[in-house]
């Protein structure tokens, strides 16, 4: 029962079409239908070759035939749909993931690592698209294994409840072990997450890695991490050659005893020759199939895992504010905080805490780590919700306001910007395609008159990281691009905290420029900066 509840979970949790599966079940069946039969043709063709019936020899032949041509034909047709129904369910499943992402609450991120994510997007996905191939083959060898019983309850009643019983037990005994595999590969898919996720962090610090090189003490912990990885491995091994050991010990047994009876039979006259050949072909089918069976619900236990690791995070908790439809446009672009209070971690950061912000001026929010000054920005980017009072841009909440729309509002200029590995046209296209869009805005940017100077100008390919640009250049890259967003509310996190003097001078003094058409609030440390803004919050009071 529990294998056909993960079935059921399958199809509710992936919305697969069912359809497109039962045709390729029916395929399936159809093309590797006919194998289930060819011990049964040959034994009639050696019993007519004993009785030299000729004609019903070449008639059996030509079904042998007959069916080997078709089931030829339907394993090309099998093919084909198993491709449509694998491309389906991986590329839907893909786009959901990707989807997730634009309201999932940041929140997950803090049980939850990337490399689990990265997992699910390289390996879950993968075997759930393989589910259909795997349930034709299940429902295959399980009509196998009935057709086997049912030829040999022809033969002898009592071998066939013989065949019965000893196929129960190894059923049973085996069901135990697939329980126990299905924990392990939890466990051991946990493992791998943590593998994934602290290679990303080498590959992200790698820097860092060899301006101190500690490659040497970081390898010793991800050794640590692949051992823990195995041993959970080992033991999925060892699990693996006890169920078959368990399995092949049994059926070999009872094999060899129906061999030593069907031929003892044969010699006292009870079976012809054919009919041994049947009991020793379907016996060894019954038990294949059997074997083979239990190891597809082995398969299905795997599956199992990867369907709760996609299910929980396509079903984790969605950002409220990132699912209202709201078509609310703002009356003006001031901000207002009234008796907001937040906690972070049972901290509270903010307690009836008011705040009136200017349209049209730059707004600089001061103070030490930890009082409250990313939390701020995180609010307003409605990563995080007060957890009473009402934050405001204009008059409306904004909660009211679409996803959306609060986008077209607002946006943020983060202190480490992510440019992706593609050109900076690519990269700025992402918000608008329009090249005269995109120098204007880079002009305002000032890194326009750069980007020209490059050999490739706007197509020249920035790196992984944008290494092949400077910090500076970085910076008003991300600039532009939020310039693009045609933002009227700009938030800028410490962009200059890790520039020179110089080229920090030079991005303040766009930001002074931008300000008579923007609601601009940056977070600074830098008193040459924040005592030329128009209004200073210090968080720290």
């Amino acid at each position: 029962m529990k294998n056909l509840r993960i079935i059921k979970k399958y199809f509710q949790v992936t919305k697969a079409n069912k359809k497109i599966t039962f045709i390729l079940v029916l395929a399936s069946l159809l093309a590797n239908g006919p194998y289930m039969f060819t011990s049964l043709l040959f034994s009639l063709t050696i019993n007519y070759l004993t009785k030299q019936n000729s004609k019903m020899v070449i008639i059996t032949m030509i079904l042998y035939f007959v069916l080997k041509i078709a089931s030829k034909l339907f394993k090309i047709i099998s093919y084909n749909i198993e491709k449509k129904l694998y491309n389906d369910v991986y590329l839907k499943l893909q786009n959901d993931m990707i989807k997730k992402l634009d309201i999932i609450n940041m929140k997950y991120f803090t049980n939850h690592s990337k490399g689990e994510i990265l997992n699910i997007i390289n390996g879950d996905i993968k075997l759930l698209a393989e589910f259909g191939t795997w349930l034709s083959q299940a429902i295959l060898l399980f009509l196998s294994f009935i057709i086997s019983i049912i030829i040999l309850s022809q033969i002898s009643i009592s071998l066939m409840i013989l065949g019965c019983i000893i196929n129960s037990i190894v059923i049973y005994i085996l069901n135990i072990y697939n329980d126990k595999f299905e924990i392990l590969t939890k466990e051991g898919k946990l493992k791998a997450d943590d593998e994934m996720q602290f290679y990303s962090q080498l590959l992200n610090g790698l820097r860092d890695i060899k301006i101190f090189s500690i490659l040497d003490q970081l390898h010793a912990k991800y050794q640590l991490l692949n051992k823990a990885y195995l041993n959970i491995h080992d033991k999925q091994i060892k699990n693996k050659i006890i169920s078959n050991i368990i399995s092949p010990s049994i059926t070999m047994c009872t094999e060899i005893i129906l061999m030593f009876y069907a031929c003892y039979n044969c010699l006292n006259g009870k079976f012809e020759i054919d009919t041994v050949l049947i009991i020793q072909s379907y016996f060894g089918t019954l038990f294949s199939s059997l074997s083979d069976f239990i190891s597809t619900l082995g398969e299905l236990r795997i599956k199992n895992v990867s369907i709760d690791r996609y299910d929980n995070f396509i079903n984790s908790s969605c950002n409220e504010y990132f699912l209202n439809d709201d078509m609310i446009k703002p009356n003006e672009f001031c901000i207002t905080f009234k008796n907001v209070t937040f906690s972070y971690r049972e901290k509270t950061v903010f307690q009836n805490f008011n705040l009136n912000l200017k349209s049209n001026s730059l707004i600089a929010i001061i103070g030490p780590s930890g009082c409250g000054k990313s939390t701020l920005f995180n609010l307003l980017l409605r990563f995080e919700k007060p957890t009473s009072g009402k934050i405001l841009i204009g008059t409306h909440p904004i909660d009211k306001y679409s996803r959306i729309k609060y986008s077209q509002i607002l946006t943020c200029v983060a202190q480490h910007p992510y440019l992706f590995n593609m050109s900076i046209y690519e990269n700025l296209a992402l918000i608008d395609p329009d090249i005269n869009n995109i120098k204007k805005a880079c002009q305002q940017a000032e890194i326009d008159e750069y980007i020209m100077s490059l050999p490739k100008q706007y197509d020249t390919i920035l790196s992984d990281g944008a290494l092949n640009f400077s910090g500076g250049q970085q910076q008003r890259l991300a600039i532009a691009r939020a310039l693009l967003k045609n933002s009227k509310i700009l938030l800028f996190d410490e962009i200059t905290s890790a520039l020179d003097e110089k080229t920090s001078y030079e991005i303040f003094q766009t930001l002074i420029k931008l300000k008579k058409t923007h609601t601009i609030l940056m977070i600074s440390h830098k008193p040459s900066e924040y005592q030329q803004c128009d209004q200073i919050i210090n968080l720290s009071f």
